[in-house]
C-alpha cells in the first residue's frame, strides 16, 4: 500500500480556513521554548472558519458534536510504515485546529510573464493544531458527519467553547513549512507555517463561555 498524498491549491490557503488564533500560539511560543517535559495544560480548540460544531437547533436534547473533516495529518512524523493491528490508514496523529494568523511581508517588482512587470506581495501565514494519537478513545458520532466525539449541550453555539486538556509529548511541538511562488496568475509568494502543539489528549471539554461552567466532558462512557 502507499502513503495518500493530497495536493491542495494555493488559493485554498490564500482564502483562509480558520478562525483568529486563541491561546494556541501562546502555548506553542512557550512550549517550543522549554527543554524538559512541561506540564498539562488546556488549549481553545476554533470553532470559527468552517461547518465544525453540529448543535440542533431545535434543541430537544440531542448533542452537540465536534465534526473533523480532514484531520489526518499527513506530516512525515505522522506517518507509520506499516499499521497497526486493527488500524486501517498509515497515520499516527490526529489534528484539531487552533486557529491561523497571517502576516504581509512586503512586496517587490517581478517580471514572471516576459514584458509585464508584476508588484509581488509576499504573505506569511501561520495555523496552529492540536495534534493527538489514539483517536479510539473518543466517542464517535453515530453518522457520517466525520465526527470523533459529542457531548450533550444545550448552550447556544455562539456561547459554546471546546477546550482540549492535554499533556505534552516529547517533543511538544513540531512545525513544517510550505512555500509557493509568486506567479503571473498568483502575484503572491506565500509561505505556509503549520505549527503542532503535540501532546496526549485527556479530555475534551464544552464550555459555556458566558458562565464558565463545564456542561460536559468527553471522552464520554457511552455513545449518545
Amino acid at each position: 500500500m502507499r502513503r495518500p498524498l493530497a495536493l491542495i491549491p494555493l488559493a485554498l490557503f490564500l482564502a483562509g480556513t480558520a478562525g483568529a488564533a486563541g491561546n494556541g500560539p501562546a502555548l506553542y511560543e512557550k512550549l517550543a521554548a522549554q527543554t524538559a517535559a512541561g506540564e498539562c495544560y488546556a488549549v481553545d480548540i476554533d470553532l470559527a472558519g468552517r461547518d465544525t460544531l453540529a448543535v440542533d437547533a431545535a434543541d430537544d436534547g440531542r448533542p452537540a458534536g465536534y465534526r473533523l473533516h480532514y484531520d489526518d495529518i499527513a506530516e512525515g512524523w505522522s506517518w507509520r510504515d506499516v499499521p497497526g493491528a486493527g488500524e486501517t490508514d498509515y497515520y499516527r496523529y490526529k489534528s484539531l485546529p487552533l486557529g491561523s494568523r497571517s502576516e504581509k511581508r512586503g512586496e517587490y517588482q517581478a517580471e514572471d510573464q516576459i514584458g509585464e512587470l508584476q508588484t509581488m506581495n509576499v504573505v506569511w501565514r501561520y495555523d496552529y493544531y492540536l495534534a493527538f494519537a489514539d483517536p479510539a478513545r473518543l466517542a464517535a458520532l453515530p453518522d457520517d458527519a466525520g465526527g470523533h466525539f459529542a457531548a450533550p449541550a444545550k448552550t447556544p453555539p455562539e456561547a459554546l467553547r471546546v477546550v482540549a486538556r492535554v499533556c505534552p509529548d516529547a517533543p511538544a511541538t513540531r512545525e513544517s513549512t510550505t512555500f509557493w511562488k509568486a506567479t503571473h496568475g498568483t502575484p503572491v509568494d506565500f509561505t505556509l507555517k503549520k505549527r503542532y502543539l503535540v501532546g496526549q489528549l485527556q479530555r475534551i471539554e464544552f464550555v459555556d463561555s458566558r458562565s464558565g461552567e463545564v456542561i460536559s466532558a468527553v471522552p464520554a462512557a457511552t455513545t449518545p
